[in-house]
């Protein structure tokens, strides 16, 4: 849709323009170029376009763009100029400086989420299993646990260790029903745990959820889930 709108943009400009006379910018606008015909707004808007979306992809870049050295490599380019750079050379660069970054990053993430479980283990009430696995009782329930081949109906809210939630069976009003074997392994551990009417919370390292992806733009890679579950139903 982008860039179908920068096109419409680009036609927009060509029209007005062909129509149009040309002004010399106000002493407001000093930095403004004189634009004489249809093919310099056209062009003109272009550029403006072309900086417009890389401006706003600059929050992907993992750490603060100089700007200045951007547009000299920008301009570099535009001008032909002859350096020690070219652009597999400068693709390959940018390639392995994301890397390392979002290594750093993984890094980071992990001992964070390392951290955040240690102190956890030492909470009153908090059970560690040998997979990693923490739990919470609430309330006790009744009755069989389920196995893995169970088909559960369960409320649960889920949420990360800042407190964000990003999914919630309670805000919805309605719970859901899923097979044991068939979601991630912290629940397939946790709710076999637990009797119809119980009420935990599960505290998922990312190697027993989500893992080194994670999931969509809700749940980064590495990270811990927290997850309030109450064991409605219980069927074979």
């Amino acid at each position: 849709m982008r860039r179908i709108s920068l096109l419409l943009l680009l036609a927009c400009f060509v029209s007005v323009n062909a129509r149009v006379p040309h002004k010399r910018p106000d002493e407001k606008n000093l930095n403004t170029p004189l634009l004489l015909n249809a093919k310099d707004s056209a062009s003109f808007a272009f550029g403006f376009a072309v900086a417009s979306d890389m401006v706003s992809n600059l929050g992907n870049f993992p750490a603060e763009v100089d700007r200045r050295l951007l547009l000299e490599g920008f301009t570099a380019v535009m001008r032909n100029d002859s350096t020690s750079w070219t652009v597999d050379k400068a693709a390959a660069f940018v390639n392995d400086y994301f890397t390392k970054a979002q290594q750093e990053k993984n890094k980071k993430m992990q001992a964070e989420q390392t951290a955040w479980l240690e102190n956890n283990a030492k909470r009153d009430g908090v059970v560690t299993l040998p997979s990693g696995l923490q739990y919470e009782v609430i309330k006790e329930g009744e009755g069989e646990k389920p196995t893995p081949n169970s088909l559960v109906k369960v409320h649960y809210e889920g949420k990360l260790i800042d407190g964000t939630v990003f999914d919630s069976s309670f805000e919805r009003g309605e719970p859901i029903e899923l097979r044991l074997n068939q979601v991630i392994k912290g629940w397939t551990e946790g709710l076999q745990l637990m009797k119809r009417g119980a009420e935990y919370i599960l505290f998922v390292p990312y190697n027993l959820g989500y893992g080194e992806r994670g999931a969509g733009q809700s749940i980064p890679p590495y990270s811990t889930l927290i997850f309030r579950v109450q064991l409605l139903e219980i069927n074979e």
